[in-house]
């Protein structure tokens, strides 16, 4: 009584019938209460003794006195958390969580019970799922408040089986080779099927597979995947070879594959098994179409008592087909020789030998010897697809081309400046479908001879920045264009800096430029004809303001013979001034601030140039801080505050114009320190490199605050 007595007033007594109402008494026992004394005896059962996994489980807890005396108020206890469930006439039941002194414990309170009386506790539970013996206990009088005559039999233990064996229901999972096209009579399909287990019991077995071929198909192979369950359900290993299949019948009226040992997957599986059935379709009289169908069934002689029969059964379809596309293509040349920069004419032919029509059959042009001119015709399209340095590819495309039927049409190329054999091939095929396996017809090539060479004109072209700061990088961007018919070889490129300018870097796709004085020499490769190549010097403007000029020279040292050398230099004019912005950012903050407290800094962003920077922008981050509380923004500028996930905050500024000397400040406070420790603030002038200035080193600043 001492010891639920807080526990009673929050939980009260639950009411059950169980019969008479129980007699009780309030005063102790003992050799003097009743002329004897007690001896309180627990049991515990469950209902039902085996239960399935996941269904109800009643737990009965039996407390009677066979003692000659009465028993006063005494506890029951047993474990679990669970004493809102517990339930019984005259019985106060509460939860009683971990402590120190033990675990967590169902505690349910009598008021007392009188010599060969007894009462009992209900609780229901749910089954667990794994298969085991579960057992749970109650002891009555745990705390020995009650004298007894045999303290030895206080208590109980019950128990309950979640069998090996269960509610099976199985459902096969039924998959066909292949995509949507048609298969040939010459080709197999695999018929793959898979069995689950969702019934109520997850366990693992063994059933029979029967898989039912198409009408006509022929049996070919048989092969299984076996694999390992999880051993803590009651399921065991298999091998490959557990699995065996064996055809009955014959294709005329449909074959019979029983496939006996394949087993089953289930929820608690880590993978799964299979057993793949491969067939022939038949060869069909005449040229048809048509759907075939494969069912397969699993436990098929009702072997096993499932929960559910009606969805053992799975079917699948495959296309079968002996009418296909067959292309074939031609290709003729003239004139076989011809010279740099003439035209070639081809002449081809495409054909449709199958049994069907080809729906957007078309033909690609692996390589062509110099550009398109044109091509196509008869109902034939044809356009350049790409424009490579070997040449164009194209191809060239039918609507429908009928079974039986052709078409010819012309295509022009004209011959590039490269001396010697030159070859167009093609392939052709249906667009988005199949057709019969391709061979050498699918595929023709012809080829012609260019016999002379072309002639070869280099020119070159340079462009600067109009404009730099003084002491500034800057780059000045080379263009060799070949404007002749012939293959320019590999040469050099000499760019002659103006007096000052110093170089930095420079490189081609073939090698690094190096500089000798103020003459930087580039190596370039051979350059095709209508190919353009650009290579780019950068270098550093000299302190000195003026005008300065750039001259570039293709193949200086006259490697190369041209159709014209007079038109292989170039020039560019370049103005180095010192009338340029230089805006540079500052920032002043407390050094230190208490935890939460809200620091203001102050950014100022001054032009230390020698013009004014009609516009400008900078941007404050700051990281450390959960929140921008305020900003004080001078006229004409207009701030903004944006928050980032895990990055702290940033304030955008734009404004101006910034004369020679003058300065802009924004005020900022920042609040809600992530944590002690320092953190930054920086600030970054025009960010986006919008104003060309006298200096881009000293547009960002940082500052400290350090939480306390």
């Amino acid at each position: 009584m001492r010891r639920l007595a807080a526990t009673k007033v929050l939980f009260g007594a639950f009411a059950l019938s169980f019969g008479a109402a129980v007699p009780t008494i309030t005063q102790a026992s003992g050799p003097g209460s009743g002329g004897g004394q007690a001896d309180l005896v627990a049991t515990i059962a469950a209902n039902p003794t085996e239960v399935q996994p996941g269904t109800p489980v009643v737990w009965t807890v039996s407390v009677s006195n066979a003692g000659t005396g009465a028993a006063a108020g005494f506890d029951v206890a047993f474990p679990g958390a669970d004493g809102l469930g517990a339930t019984g006439a005259g019985w106060t039941c509460a939860s009683v969580p971990t402590t120190r002194s033990g675990p967590a414990r169902t505690s349910c309170h009598s008021p007392g019970l009188i010599a060969g009386a007894s009462s009992a506790i209900t609780i229901a539970k749910t089954a667990l799922g794994t298969a085991a013996t579960y057992s749970i206990s109650a002891t009555v009088d745990a705390g020995n408040v009650v004298a007894e005559s045999n303290e030895l039999n206080n208590t109980a233990t019950g128990s309950y089986v979640v069998p090996i064996n269960g509610p099976y229901d199985f459902v096969p999972h039924h998959t066909v080779s292949g995509g949507v096209d048609a298969i040939l009579p010459s080709e197999t399909v695999t018929f793959t099927t898979s069995v689950d287990n969702v019934g109520l019991y997850p366990g693992f077995t063994t059933v029979t597979v029967t898989d039912t071929l198409p009408v006509g198909f022929t049996f070919v192979s048989w092969t299984a995947t076996v694999v390992s369950w999880v051993a803590t359900v009651g399921v065991v290993s298999a091998s490959p070879g557990s699995v065996s299949c064996t055809p009955s019948g014959e294709p005329a009226t449909g074959i019979t594959v029983t496939c006996a040992g394949v087993p089953n997957s289930s929820g608690a599986s880590t993978t799964s098994g299979s057993v793949s059935i491969v067939a022939q379709p038949p060869v069909a009289d005449g040229l048809v179409d048509y759907v075939a169908t494969d069912s397969v069934t699993v436990d098929a002689d009702n072997a096993f008592a499932e929960s559910d029969e009606t969805n053992n059964s799975a079917t699948g379809t495959r296309s079968v087909s002996n009418m296909l596309p067959d292309l074939a293509v031609k290709m003729t040349t003239t004139p076989s020789t011809v010279d740099p920069g003439g035209v070639i004419n081809h002449q081809i032919t495409l054909a449709n030998i199958g049994t069907r029509d080809a729906v957007f059959a078309q033909l690609r042009f692996n390589s062509l010897a110099g550009s398109w001119i044109v091509g196509g015709g008869s109902g034939v399209t044809c356009g350049v697809i790409i424009q490579t340095r070997s040449g164009a590819t194209m191809g060239c495309g039918v609507a429908n081309l009928a079974a039986g039927t052709s078409v010819t049409f012309p295509l022009q190329l004209r011959a590039s400046g490269l001396v010697g054999t030159t070859t167009t091939s093609g392939n052709v095929y249906v667009v988005g479908a199949r057709e019969v396996p391709p061979n050498a017809d699918n595929i023709a090539s012809t080829t012609a001879t260019v016999d002379t060479a072309g002639a070869i004109d280099l020119t070159a072209s340079v462009t600067t920045s109009p404009v730099v700061a003084i002491g500034q990088p800057t780059s000045f961007a080379i263009s060799v264009t070949n404007s002749g018919i012939g293959v320019a070889a590999a040469t050099t490129v000499d760019d002659t800096l103006p007096d000052g300018f110093t170089f930095t870097s420079g490189a081609t796709n073939v090698g690094a430029c190096t500089a000798s004085g103020q003459v930087v020499s580039c190596p370039i490769g051979a350059t095709a004809p209508g190919r353009t190549q650009i290579l780019s010097i950068f270098a550093a403007a000299p302190m000195a303001a003026g005008t300065y000029n750039d001259t570039a020279v293709v193949d200086p040292s006259d490697a190369v013979a041209e159709s014209d050398e007079t038109n292989n230099g170039a020039n560019a004019t370049i103005t180095v001034s010192g009338a340029f912005a230089d805006l540079t950012t500052s920032i002043v903050g407390p050094a230190t601030i208490a935890s939460n407290g809200k620091p203001v800094y102050a950014v100022t962003v001054t032009n230390v140039g020698n013009a004014s920077a009609d516009t400008s922008s900078f941007t404050v981050y700051v990281r450390g801080f959960d929140r921008i509380d305020s900003t004080v923004v001078p006229a004409g500028w207009t701030c903004t505050t944006t928050r980032t996930k895990g990055a702290g905050n940033y304030v955008s500024c734009t404004g101006g114009p910034l004369g020679i000397g003058a300065n802009v400040t924004v005020q900022i406070v920042a609040a809600g320190a992530y944590g002690r420790g320092a953190w930054p603030v920086t600030s970054a002038v025009d960010p986006a490199n919008v104003i060309q200035e006298l200096s881009e080193t000293n547009n960002g600043a940082t500052f400290s605050t350090t939480v306390s």
